[in-house]
């Protein structure tokens, strides 16, 4: 019999204390709830997604300030139809065998030209038509602007004619910066199948007024291209 009412004393006891440790499991649970689900968490989710972005914003500004401080350190240049610093390289264009070959003895047509300045330094390479009511267009390897002009001539001789042609020049940027003049004069072969010429080159401002030191001379090689 005292056993059985030592079981009986304890069981209560027992039963008292798993209660009071399921109270305890209860009371952590909650406590642990609570914590994680503070909304100190989720603002600091949205802190840092707000740094990331104030750190996006300041490294495009930053790139923004370093394409600004490079192309205000570049030069603005003439990019017409030729310009005042000539070429580093020379476009070759795949011409047609024409030995033998006999043209028009006119300067109407399709040609290649190459322009070499007086120092004998590359200055442009193009493709210019010459029309039959004296107009003249040209399309020169210099870039994306500033590569179409145009011109007016008339002929001074036996195969020898005089061009008068103008175009827009620009800074790097795409800017206008004014105008450029080029005067020639050129001789077709006795074949009809090529001319060659002199140029004189000069740049002019926007309000129209010639830029010193921008002027350049030398000579002309052309090519016809034919059909065949």
């Amino acid at each position: 019999m005292r056993s059985i009412r030592i079981l009986s004393v304890a069981a209560p006891l027992i039963a008292v204390k798993s209660l009071r440790a399921q109270g305890t499991v209860r009371k952590g649970a909650s406590i642990m709830n609570q914590f994680t689900n503070k909304p100190a968490i989720t603002l600091t989710s949205a802190l840092k997604a707000s740094l990331r972005n104030q750190l996006s914003r300041a490294a495009l500004a930053f790139l923004g300030l370093l394409i600004l401080v490079t192309a205000a350190t570049v030069p603005a240049k003439a990019a017409g139809c030729g310009g005042p610093g000539g070429r580093d390289n020379v476009v070759k264009y795949p011409m047609a065998e024409t030995n033998g070959a006999i043209g028009p003895d006119t300067i109407v047509g399709l040609w290649h030209v190459t322009y070499t300045t007086s120092s004998n330094a590359p200055f442009a390479v193009s493709l210019k038509e010459w029309h039959s009511d004296g107009t003249e267009f040209e399309n020169v390897d210099r870039g994306v602007v500033g590569n179409i002009c145009f011109g007016v001539w008339k002929q001074i001789g036996s195969r020898t004619f005089r061009l008068h042609h103008t175009g827009w020049t620009y800074d790097d940027n795409g800017n206008p910066t004014g105008s450029f003049i080029i005067n020639e004069t050129d001789t077709v072969a006795s074949n009809g199948m090529s001319y060659t010429g002199n140029f004189d080159f000069k740049v002019y401002d926007t309000n129209g007024d010639y830029i010193s030191g921008t002027e350049t001379t030398g000579t002309i090689a052309a090519s016809r291209i034919t059909v065949d």
